[in-house]
């Protein structure tokens, strides 16, 4: 459903994202979400930006790194 294989499920699991409803999957995979993103997300120290529409669009350039918080 709309591009959520079970790789990606497996993917996102990898990551740590376990127990996310389809619904929530779909949007992520809607908005460009993969493996890579969570991961730049998190280099920049964002552990849980949200899942759902507070977390669209969110680009990993967005945030700073903590350093210069």
């Amino acid at each position: 459903m709309h591009g959520v294989t079970a790789e990606y499920v497996r993917e996102m699991r990898a990551e740590g994202l376990d127990g996310l409803s389809l619904g929530q999957l779909t949007e992520m995979r809607m908005h460009g979400v993969n493996s890579e993103y969570v991961r730049e997300m998190r280099d920049f120290g964002v552990e849980s930006a949200g899942v759902g529409r507070e977390a669209c669009d969110v680009s990993p350039a967005y945030p700073r790194p903590r350093e210069r918080w």
